[in-house]
C-alpha cells in the first residue's frame, strides 16, 4: 500500500495505491492544520478509515503519527498522514490563496 498526496491546481489529490483515488477541491476546504494524532485512538488504525460520503471523520494513513487535518465546509474532517505535515499544510495553504 502506498499513500500519495498531491497538491494540484484543482485541489488535493489523494491516492491510496492501488485501492482508491479522491480529489478534494480547494473550495471545499475550510481549514488546514498540521498536527500529531493517534491513528489507533482517533481512527481505529492505519489505512483508509471511514467512508468519504458518509463519515464525519476520514483518515488516509500508512504509518507515523503526524498529519494534516482538513476541515471541510460541511464540518467533516479528513486526516492525511504525512511525514512532512508542516510542508504539506503550507503547500495546501499557498494553493488555496492562489
Amino acid at each position: 500500500m502506498k499513500l500519495i498526496v498531491e497538491v494540484r491546481p484543482d485541489g488535493v489529490s489523494i491516492r491510496f495505491y492501488p485501492l482508491t483515488r479522491r480529489l478534494i477541491p480547494y473550495d471545499q476546504i475550510a481549514q488546514v492544520t498540521p498536527r500529531e494524532y493517534s491513528p489507533i485512538k482517533e481512527y481505529g488504525g492505519w489505512g483508509i478509515r471511514g467512508i468519504p460520503s458518509k463519515s464525519q471523520k476520514m483518515a488516509y494513513n500508512v504509518s507515523g503519527k503526524e498529519g494534516v487535518e482538513l476541515v471541510l465546509g460541511d464540518g467533516r474532517t479528513v486526516m492525511l498522514g504525512s511525514q512532512k505535515a508542516q510542508e504539506l499544510a503550507l503547500a495546501i495553504d499557498l494553493q488555496m490563496q492562489a
